[in-house]
């Protein structure tokens, strides 16, 4: 009776200690920053050719860029939104003195930018209007790259 029970003792304590020895941390770390102010489609509000950099200034207050392009100026508004998610599963697998271990992880990130561009003529009048919500791309990345 004896020897039956130190053997299912051991059995369990070794059991228990391959178990402990393969229990881990898993965690799920979630991210997201805003950056800019909020920008909505403008429709009709600036009227081509009538707008000046003046109203749109008192209206929206300070471009995150201004360029000046061919005797015509660049106001840029940009808003963007950056979303990370991450999951880890972290399996030690020696001593905590050791050090030793296994991390298996997967991450995600995606930032969309809001963007609103007002070209002005050398007059200050408004000449065009590009709006674009939520895209994977920098506007003016893609305006000023070279194709070639």
């Amino acid at each position: 009776m004896g020897c039956r029970f130190n053997q299912r003792f051991a059995m369990l304590v070794l059991v228990g200690s391959i178990l402990l020895s393969f229990s881990g941390c898993l965690s799920y770390r979630y991210e997201r920053r805003v950056a800019g102010i909020e920008i909505n489609d403008p429709g009709d509000a600036y009227p081509l050719g009538k707008t000046t950099i003046g109203n749109v200034l008192s209206s929206l207050g300070a471009p995150d860029e201004v360029h000046s392009l061919d005797n015509t100026d660049l106001l840029v508004y940009r808003r963007s939104l950056f979303q990370e998610n991450g999951l880890s599963l972290g399996i030690p697998m020696l001593d905590m003195s050791v050090g030793g271990g296994v991390e298996i992880s997967a991450t995600g990130a995606v930032t969309r930018y809001d963007t609103l561009t007002f070209w002005f003529n050398s007059q200050g009048a408004l000449q065009d209007i590009v709006f674009e919500k939520a895209s994977g791309r920098s506007y003016l990345k893609t305006l000023f790259n070279n194709p070639n």
